[in-house]
């Protein structure tokens, strides 16, 4: 239909587009993703969704972590989709910067309205401080 005729990364321009590139091997995603899981005080990032979420599984501390962390990595795929669009139809491709604030904000705001009472203090000391 001559809708899409180039097959490389809408955002870095230098691979081609497929999923694992996209999400955690293009440079935009991986600055991204890292700077969201050390914001979460979590160290690396692994590539591929299976292993960034066995890892995330046996290196947080609470189960109250893990699941702030398995939002944020929901909420990074969502808004790398999001900017892989804008780059398509506006052509604009959104700082990293501006990413990892908004990805920030919608963790926040989705686990905020989730906690519940069973919460350790320090799991809420944690939350609180990001």
């Amino acid at each position: 239909m001559g809708i899409a005729t180039d097959c490389s990364c809408p955002i870095c321009g230098i691979q081609p587009e497929n999923v694992a590139h996209l999400f955690f091997e293009c440079t935009y995603s991986v600055e991204c993703g890292t700077a969201v899981l050390k914001w979460l005080s979590f160290s690396h990032c692994k590539s591929g969704l299976n292993a960034l979420l066995r890892w995330v599984q046996r290196t947080a501390s609470s189960d109250f972590r893990r699941r702030v962390a398995y939002t944020a990595i929901a909420a990074i795929v969502y808004h790398v989709w999001k900017a892989r669009n804008t780059c398509i139809w506006q052509l604009q491709v959104p700082s990293i910067q501006k990413l990892v604030k908004d990805i920030q904000g919608d963790v926040k705001y989705r686990v905020q309205h989730l906690i519940s009472k069973k919460v350790s203090s320090s799991d809420l000391l944690w939350f609180h401080s990001l």
